[in-house]
């Protein structure tokens, strides 16, 4: 089964996380990198994610781009914990701290639908990226139920590099990234 060898990889990764002592500087790096990506400057919505401690702090993307220029959709957590859907969102100040901890737009944000709004790009979170675009999230597969909605966005992977592993196990169901940046390298996989 191909569960138990990803659970193995996933206690590896947030030790690795937990271990590097340089998360804020990496940050900046890596802001500064995406904010020179074609797709970010052509981009007028886009799906970002409120960071966990472990997790690149993309926050100053809200503040890198001016007011109106564009729009930013987070994901939010369904009550029953089987799905995310992504909502508008003007500030982060307007996130709210979840049952589960971490910080998501409230229940009444303006609420994104793949049949009628189009987005530009999605930055996409994980515990590790493999340099052929491979992911893997925390094992709930929330990510990819939701990226398989919009096949034909541009995704970026935005992790830190000791998350970077050469191979990871993949399911018929896992989501590839078309491009995955950290605060040293990019993987560019699919053109932009």
């Amino acid at each position: 089964m191909i569960q138990e060898p990803k659970n193995i990889l996933r206690k590896e990764l947030q030790a690795r996380v937990r271990q590097f002592a340089h998360k804020p500087h990496a940050s900046v790096s890596l802001i500064a990198q995406l904010l020179l990506h074609p797709r970010w400057i052509r981009a007028k919505t886009v799906f970002l994610f409120a960071p966990l401690p472990s997790e690149p702090d993309i926050t100053p993307l809200w503040h890198a781009s001016r007011k109106g220029e564009r729009r930013f959709y987070l994901p939010r957590l369904s009550s029953d914990h089987t799905a995310i859907s992504f909502h508008e969102i003007a500030h982060p100040e307007a996130l709210l701290e979840s049952p589960a901890r971490f910080l998501e737009p409230p229940e009444k944000a303006p609420l994104f639908h793949p049949d009628k709004d189009s987005v530009d790009l999605i930055l996409v979170p994980g515990l590790g990226f493999s340099p052929s675009g491979a992911r893997i999230g925390r094992g709930k597969g929330h990510y990819d139920r939701a990226l398989s909605a919009l096949p034909d966005t541009y995704k970026i992977g935005v992790a830190f590099d000791c998350q970077i592993v050469d191979t990871l196990p993949e399911e018929s169901h896992d989501i590839r990234m078309d491009f995955i940046l950290t605060e040293n390298r990019t993987f560019e996989l699919h053109a932009f």
